[in-house]
């Protein structure tokens, strides 16, 4: 395995036991791996931030004024249904998160 193909599994974006191997043989992707997760062990000391009160109500109307526009140009509402749910986006991000995680652990 090469350097770069190891910063792609740091990414998450393939899987194998080689990657173990390539860090346990190199050090300068070892010392990488060390960074990041420091950094996402960081991360999580800090404090969860709590929502404005007025976050539902701020969001209602910006959905409102969206989908107001999207009635006005229907060339941008099928745009914008082709494009990946934020949900979906969200659930990639917190299943990289978790890879990184249990590899920090792991490692």
């Amino acid at each position: 395995m090469t350097c770069e193909q190891a910063r792609m599994e740091m990414l998450g974006e393939t899987e194998g036991e080689e990657f173990a191997a390539h860090i346990a043989s190199c050090e300068e992707c070892r010392n990488e791996v060390s960074r990041i997760c420091g950094l996402w062990q960081s991360l999580d000391l800090l404090p969860v931030e709590e929502p404005s009160s007025k976050l539902r109500d701020r969001f209602y109307e910006m959905l409102g004024a969206y989908r107001q526009g999207l009635a006005s140009n229907p060339t941008r509402a099928s745009r914008a249904d082709s494009g990946a749910s934020p949900e979906s986006q969200s659930m990639s991000k917190s299943r990289r998160r978790s890879k990184v995680t249990n590899r920090c652990i792991s490692i």
